[in-house]
């Protein structure tokens, strides 16, 4: 099979499963990474060009900045931060803070007939999340310009105006003076559930502690099968609560692993980023299906 024809099987068709060898699609990623680190060396970087669409594995992605982009892209494709291995042919993914779609578009590639349910609420940002999951003729993903909280209603939203898919975009005050505001719906996740979720993907900068404990609050927590979420510790500063996030975690049956990243000496109050990956162990015994 050529390389071509690795990154079209790779990419998959809607309505049904293929089964790609693991070489083929590690083949397919590792051409299309040393492909988009060049074009950000030499011709963003060096040539200063301005590139706001990129083709990658049979998909294509539009932008506004080249490296939020790869920043993203190496984050979800080539570390696989939120690969599984699901029970069932479709699996039901949930992405909470879905951004312009990398995580949609990578749940399809891996997963061609999973069923997504999409939260974005900056409307410039889910505009080019709405075109992204267009243009690919991504099937069976249902969009919400919404954020994902503990209450539904309004809340401020900090994001920056002219740059779409800001990764720093978030209910709670980004560091940055540049940062416009507006009021944003919110919404909670527990009447949108009623199915077994086979992984609840969150990353909403800030609100991830509400959104569980909701989920807890309701009993819908246990329809989710497994998580993957950034937990943003000290997104305001002083707030030291992460032992309460994973209390309920552990009150509603979940095992979980964390990964982080740190500097020392520490700095007191320093934020942080811890991702979490969390599964209900009744389902899958001390192993993750991840």
């Amino acid at each position: 099979m050529s390389l071509l024809a690795d990154v079209i099987s790779a990419a998959g068709s809607v309505g049904r499963i293929l089964r790609v060898p693991e070489p083929a699609r590690r083949r397919a990623l590792l051409s299309t990474y040393l492909r988009v680190q060049f074009k950000y060396f030499v011709l963003v970087r060096l040539l200063g060009r301005k590139i706001t669409r990129e083709h990658i594995l049979g998909f294509t992605v539009e932008f506004a900045k080249y490296e939020q982009f790869l920043i993203v892209f190496c984050e979800i494709f080539v570390t696989q931060v939120y690969r599984f291995t699901p029970v069932r042919p479709a699996p039901v993914i949930f992405d909470c803070g879905a951004n312009i779609g990398m995580a949609a578009i990578y749940f399809k590639w891996m997963y061609p007939q999973s069923r997504i349910v999409a939260f974005e609420p900056e409307p410039a940002t889910f505009e080019l999340l709405k075109r992204n999951v267009e243009m690919n003729l991504l099937q069976n993903v249902e969009l919400h310009c919404e954020a994902v909280g503990g209450a539904p209603g309004t809340v401020p939203f900090y994001y920056l105006e002219g740059f779409p898919g800001w990764l720093a975009q978030s209910t709670v005050k980004p560091p940055d003076r540049e940062a416009k505001i507006r009021m944003v719906p919110v919404v909670t996740l527990s009447p949108l559930i009623t199915e077994e979720v086979d992984l609840l993907k969150v990353d909403t900068e800030g609100s991830e502690a509400a959104t569980f404990a909701e989920l807890a609050e309701t009993g819908k927590l246990r329809s989710i099968r497994a998580s993957v979420l950034e937990y943003h510790h000290h997104m305001t500063p002083g707030d030291d609560s992460l032992s309460s996030f994973l209390a309920v975690l552990e009150r509603n049956g979940f095992g979980y692993m964390i990964s982080a990243t740190y500097r020392t000496p520490f700095i007191s109050g320093e934020f942080a980023c811890l991702m979490i990956g969390a599964y209900r162990k009744e389902l899958t015994g001390p192993i993750a299906p991840f």
